[in-house]
């Protein structure tokens, strides 16, 4: 939900709307504004800046990411090599050092086309 969502949603529950018409308004399901109010809920009831600011710590990634500069040059001469990524991560694993999930790798594989064995169309991986 964005500020001004949650604005509007604070404003038309000072009026009396209820969750269906909240929602109706918003363009989204009823349960969506009734899980917000009860999510993001304080001691003095639930405000918007308030609401706002939960969320955004909510959405904070929890720690460091995995899959740092020095975990990648390793990931990509393995992918060079002919490695799949599910390999390269389960290695990484195996060996005790920080690991990613396949995805991850897969994604950093496709953001830059034609660089780590995919082909500039993004159809394949160390052909």
């Amino acid at each position: 939900m964005t500020e001004a969502e949650r604005s509007s949603l604070h404003r038309w529950r000072k009026e009396g709307h209820g969750g269906r018409e909240i929602g109706r308004r918003l363009g989204r399901a009823a349960s969506r504004s009734t899980r917000e109010l009860a999510r993001n809920l304080g001691r003095r009831g639930w405000r918007a800046k308030q609401a706002q600011r939960q969320a955004e710590a909510r959405a904070q990634r929890p720690g460091p990411r995995r899959f740092t500069a020095a975990g990648r040059p390793e990931a990509e001469a393995r992918l060079q090599a002919g490695w799949p990524p599910a390999m390269i991560g389960a290695r990484a694993r195996l060996e005790g050092r920080p690991w990613v999930r396949k995805e991850t790798i897969y994604q950093h594989v496709y953001a830059v086309p034609g660089k780590l064995g995919a082909a500039a169309d993004g159809s394949r991986i160390n052909g």
